[in-house]
């Protein structure tokens, strides 16, 4: 499945035509069996604590990096993933807007990058890029991160 390119199309989940970030999270353990309740009904700008929400029903918090944990601390019976260090395969939530800091709105997947000394990138779908981007997971990205989630299911 390639999600690479497509299009960004709010709430829309169909490879090369129209996907948004939180399809980007959505596909991926349908594509290799795992059970997962997709998730439309959110506005353009998402709100924070409903993104987490929904987040926290499908998978296992891995990390809150930082002063992240505020709005993790808000969500009852978090179910926490045996591993605490982030990896290729988990979604990160995260904020684009410096002025919304530890008020998540984006999500990616981490990926591993073209070859494995540049470690981890990520890919999501970007309104900004207009599509979906495949990017390293430096720069900004790290420090604007709230939390990393795993799906379940998967072995450690």
């Amino acid at each position: 499945m390639t999600l690479v390119g497509t299009p960004f199309v709010h709430q829309q989940r169909v490879p090369g035509v129209g996907m948004d970030c939180l399809g980007c999270m959505v596909l991926p353990p349908l594509a290799v069996g795992l059970p997962f309740e997709d998730y439309t009904t959110y506005a353009r700008s998402p709100n924070p604590k409903q993104l987490l929400r929904e987040v926290a029903r499908r998978m296992d918090l891995v990390s809150t990096p930082g002063d992240s944990l505020d709005l993790v601390s808000d969500l009852r019976g978090v179910a926490l993933a045996a591993s605490s260090t982030p990896r290729v395969g988990d979604v990160g939530a995260c904020w684009l807007n410096p002025a919304l800091r530890g008020r998540p709105h984006h999500a990616f997947m981490l990926v591993p990058g073209p070859r494995a000394e540049d470690g981890l990138w990520m890919v999501h779908a970007w309104m900004e890029a207009g599509r979906v981007a495949y990017n390293p997971y430096a720069g900004a990205w790290p420090e604007a991160t709230h939390s990393f989630w795993r799906y379940r299911g998967l072995e450690d």
